[in-house]
């Protein structure tokens, strides 16, 4: 089986100390082993959310190393979860749905969000760099605004994976399905996936 091993900080917790988050879905890949992976990364964006919460709450006296670390994670963290996600789940879950299925707009509603998110995860991570930095033209007022607007954004993204995603997944996947999306995370998990980077490790 795959393990989730992701490549920024604030992720992991102690065996038996699991997110609520986590435990919602894990229990909906119940006898779906395939999709403990995918769990750890739905878990991994709404700790991202968690962290750009925790600078916007602390505003104006955000640490500026909090907001450099951040600024050098987000686009691309975001963009491989995103990636990963689309790969193991939309594109292979499209394909089962039957002609003419509303939730296609779903999915395809969902890839909208994922590049919209990484443009605002962009923009915010110039903001991140330019206020720690204290360069001026980044006021507390709109970095706020901006963090808050994006980590809303991820948590809302984060239910409709759960919600709905992950109980379509499990309910439409067949046995070919589940061994392609086992050999899709390995491949992320050696670094050959389309994303370029490691996201998990065997």
């Amino acid at each position: 089986m795959v393990k989730a091993s992701l490549p920024f900080p604030g992720v992991w917790r102690a065996p038996g100390a699991l997110l609520p988050e986590r435990r919602k879905a894990m229990d909906l890949r119940e006898g779906f082993e395939e999709l403990e992976a995918i769990a750890d990364l739905m878990v991994a964006q709404t700790r991202l959310a968690d962290r750009l919460e925790a600078i916007a709450d602390a505003l104006p006296r955000s640490s500026p190393e909090e907001c450099r670390v951040l600024a050098r994670e987000l686009p691309s963290t975001l963009a491989l979860l995103h990636s990963v996600e689309e790969r193991c789940l939309l594109t292979p879950l499209a394909g089962r749905l039957p002609q003419g299925s509303p939730f296609k707009a779903t999915l395809e509603r969902m890839r909208c969000e994922h590049l919209e998110d990484v443009d605002a995860a962009t923009e915010l991570a110039d903001a991140l760099l330019r206020f720690s930095e204290a360069k001026g033209g980044v006021g507390s007022d709109t970095l706020a605004y901006q963090l808050r607007s994006l980590f809303v954004a991820l948590r809302r993204h984060h239910a409709l994976d759960l919600e709905v995603l992950l109980p379509e997944a499990r309910a439409r996947f067949t046995p070919a399905d589940r061994a392609r999306l086992e050999a899709a995370l390995r491949l992320e998990a050696c670094g050959r996936g389309p994303s370029g980077r490691t996201a998990f490790t065997g």
